[in-house]
């Protein structure tokens, strides 16, 4: 899209022919013979569907349109000789100068001159091309052939200050001009993982899941690294460990895993974790399981976030997390549960996301596929699907939220869409669309392309062409115009006080909780736990697996109760690193010799006071200091007939030797515990 509002479009003919209604097809180059082409298939009988090739398949055409203003037809079409070589971007600058990037060919040396670059210590089996293209589609003003591997399909984006950022595997800063490559940075084909990288300062960021087990179920365990380009962590999130998950105090066990990737125009990172229930460690901060992601957020951000949607009490499904955070403190700045909605049985239904993108305003692209109950924006959806006469309303769809993910701009389901792998995002997963945005003005236009096959629900909109193409294939776009939305971005405001003591439980609760209670070591010391949290935002709470020492006894009615817990973060604390140590309050480690734990670091001795309120005496590297704070039980569920002491007392910095500085000396510690009791 051209700063003036023009649109191009760009896709690949298998052959062996390619024609557009009203416009002569000119071709770039010296054309080469037609493919003798045969659409593959897969399954068989009622199960037989097409199978178009990816990306890599480079004996077809590239070809390139410019629709007419208005966009109801086309201007100009020209197309790559046969065998030169696929697209798979292309992206105009605010200069009107217009970059197009794809995967060489055999008979790539039909098409234009290149120049040939090979950066140090970089190589690949392949060459992906760039080039810069004249705005009348009459030629290449310059070409490069970067050696890479053409399994990763390349993508382009300008700059802030105007440079062209080619993302292969590799990561190359192209000056516009000429072509010319000022900067390149090596990367890896993953196969497990789903990754992205800041194309702006080369920052990448990968995730995925771990196969664990809780103690009571296996557990997907889903992680997230970011990492300097010389490979440092910087940020690790999620990879709690799943004895500490799988306890009564959190049962956050549905299966969680980070499968889509990508940093906006600000450097922040947008994420889509996928869960197969409502009890996913996705509902609270990356390094926090005990605060809620859209309070955290809200605290950072100075507004809500989320569109209302609810995944608890659900049963097994696919659901999606829309997640944006800080890579490099991990603060969260928005979360939205995009899901369909079963309105007849009053709950979530699945989604599942291929591609997350972000616009050039920052509003969040999606592209998936959806379950029956798929929630559109129906004054303008593209399909004739009626929910009355009985129509699927889901399969693939499109969507755009806003930047603080509390309001979706737009969603549809696009019959006949998602033919064809445009995007790879790891070994076994890849997108069905690939997405661009531009500013026209005012305005934010986005466009969306896939291959498609002919569908009678699909409802055009001011098309070029006025019906299916023919053939087993047709290309499909979907452009949006869209006013460009203030960034809601705020500056980063200091939390206030996010945590206080659990309410004491409610009558009903009460009534089940009678008796005396032990609170020993001979219970599973998983259960119990220790949490350090920094009240002036300045560091991520520790997290530390407790265990009772001796015989502790609570009365459920709050006359008496006395325990003491000793804790170590050796089993408990996510992320192992040197820098994500650094980043906890605190930010030490215990030690651990054969199967026994040693718990030099924290003990906290409760005296319960009355039913609201205890004292704790805690001991924490050499300093001692007593404090009265908020206390309560509550029935030990999901798991159990005991129950679960909570407990929280406020501290400042210094009296725990936690102070760094004579500017945090006075920030408040919130010291949390949790413990089990049995009858």
């Amino acid at each position: 899209m051209a700063p003036d509002g023009t649109i191009y479009l760009a896709g690949n003919a298998l052959g062996p022919t390619l024609e557009l209604p009203g416009v002569r097809m000119q071709i770039l180059g010296r054309d080469t013979r037609q493919p003798n082409f045969t659409m593959p298939t897969r399954g068989s009988g009622d199960q037989r569907r097409i199978n178009p090739p990816k990306w890599t398949h480079t004996e077809g055409a590239g070809f390139i349109v410019r629709l007419a203003r208005g966009e109801g037809s086309f201007a100009a079409a020209v197309r790559f000789p046969w065998g030169a070589g696929s697209i798979t971007d292309m992206v105009a600058d605010g200069r009107g100068g217009i970059y197009v990037s794809g995967v060489v060919g055999k008979e790539f040396a039909q098409l234009t001159e290149a120049t040939r670059h090979q950066a140090a210590g970089i190589d690949g089996p392949g060459e992906l091309f760039v080039g810069k293209i004249n705005a009348d589609l009459s030629g290449f003003v310059w070409c490069r052939r970067i050696s890479d591997n053409p399994e990763q399909p390349p993508k382009l984006r300008v700059l802030e200050g105007g440079t062209l950022a080619v993302m292969g595997i590799h990561v190359h800063h192209l000056q516009p001009a000429d072509g010319q490559v000022l900067r390149s940075q090596p990367g890896a084909l993953s196969n497990a993982w789903v990754t992205a990288r800041n194309p702006e300062d080369f920052t990448w960021a990968g995730g995925a899941m771990r196969h664990t087990n809780t103690g009571y179920e296996p557990w997907r365990q889903p992680f997230l690294y970011v990492r300097t380009p010389e490979n440092d962590v910087i940020g690790h999130y999620y990879q709690w460990h799943s004895r500490l998950v799988g306890k009564n105090w959190s049962r956050l066990v549905s299966d969680s895993e980070v499968r889509g990737l990508d940093f906006d125009r600000k450097g922040n990172l947008l994420i889509y974790g996928w869960s197969d229930g409502g009890n996913s460690v996705f509902e609270f901060a990356p390094y926090d399981l005990k605060t809620p992601v859209r309070r955290a957020a809200q605290a950072a951000t100075g507004r809500a976030t989320g569109l209302g949607f609810s995944t608890w009490g659900a049963n097994v499904g696919s659901f999606a997390h829309i997640i944006r955070i800080d890579p490099r403190t991990g603060t969260p700045l928005a979360k939205a549960n995009f899901i369909a909605y079963l309105a007849s049985e009053n709950k979530p239904s699945s989604v599942q996301i291929q591609t997350i993108n972000a616009a050039i305003d920052d509003s969040v692209l999606l592209t998936g596929a959806s379950a029956f109950g798929l929630i559109e924006t129906g004054s303008t959806k593209i399909n004739t699907l009626d929910h009355a006469k009985g129509d699927y309303i889901g399969r693939e769809f499109v969507a755009v939220l806003n930047e603080s993910l509390s309001d979706i701009r737009f969603s549809s389901a696009v019959p006949g869409s998602g033919r064809v792998p445009l995007q790879r995002h790891s070994g076994k997963r890849e997108g069905s669309f690939a997405v661009a945005s531009a500013r026209v003005g005012n305005k934010t236009r986005v466009v969306f392309v896939s291959g498609a096959t002919a569908h009678e629900k699909f409802k055009p909109v001011n098309n070029a062409q006025g019906r299916f193409g023919g053939g087993d294939l047709d290309g499909l776009y979907i452009v949006l115009e869209m006013d460009t939305l203030k960034s809601e971005m705020l500056p980063y405001a200091q939390p206030g006080n996010a945590l206080s003591a659990g309410a004491t439980p409610e009558a009903g609760e009460s009534r089940e909780i009678s008796g005396d209670f032990k609170v020993s070591a001979g219970m599973n010391r998983d259960n119990s736990l220790i949490v350090l949290r920094d009240g002036g935002g300045r560091k991520w709470p520790t997290f530390y697996m407790a265990r009772p020492q001796g015989e502790g006894n609570v009365r459920s009615n709050g006359s008496s109760g006395q325990f003491t817990l000793h804790g170590s973060g050796t089993s408990v604390e996510m992320g192992d690193t040197t820098q994500a140590r650094a980043m906890r309050l605190g930010g030490h480690l215990g030690s651990k010799q054969g199967d026994d734990f040693h718990y030099p670091e924290i003990a906290v001795e409760i005296t319960v006071n009355s039913t609201s309120q205890a004292t704790a005496k805690v001991t924490y590297a050499g300093n001692t200091v007593n404090r009265q704070g908020g206390y309560s039980v509550r029935p030990s569920r999901p798991v159990g007939r005991g129950i679960q002491v909570h407990g929280v007392f406020e501290f400042r910095k210094h009296e725990l030797g936690l102070s760094e500085s004579r500017e945090d000396r006075e920030d408040l510690v919130y010291l949390e515990i949790w413990a089990p009791g049995r009858p």
